[in-house]
């Protein structure tokens, strides 16, 4: 139960960031008006999805097939602790087997990419914090 609730949380918490940097970051908000992804999340049976469609971002509960990216969470609490430890070692947590990622990859380097922007304008503009020391506070 608890992963479900820290995955959910995760999910939730990224569109409501993303939504935030958009309205405040000139950078941001031109990446994500014309782009068009699907993220879809698995942690066990959980799905969520993160639509970016034409500058508006959405998450939803349901599966889908046609997903431009899929990031599977094998071990959810080993995950957010490993991120916690070190929030730029992607690598490592599909080299210990803590994710799976199947899809485009360019998704995921975009994906990177406009979490480095939230990061930045946050370490930049709102007080001097790592956003994923505040994602992975939980």
């Amino acid at each position: 139960m608890r992963k479900k609730i820290i995955f959910r949380l995760v999910t939730t918490f990224t569109k409501v960031l993303f939504k935030a940097v958009q309205k405040r970051d000139k950078r941001f908000k031109k990446m994500t008006d014309s782009f068009d992804a699907e993220y879809q999340f698995r942690c066990g049976k959980s799905v969520r999805r993160l639509i970016f469609n034409n500058g508006n971002i959405r998450t939803e509960s349901n599966e889908s097939s046609s997903f431009d990216l899929e990031i599977n969470f094998i071990d959810m609490l080993g995950v957010a602790k490993k991120l916690k430890e070190n929030p730029s070692d992607m690598l490592m947590l599909m080299i210990e087997n803590l994710i799976c990622i199947s899809g485009n990859t360019y998704y995921l380097f975009k994906f990177g990419y406009l979490f480095s922007i939230c990061d930045y304008h946050y370490k930049h503009n709102a007080g001097k914090f790592s956003i994923f020391s505040l994602l992975f506070r939980l």
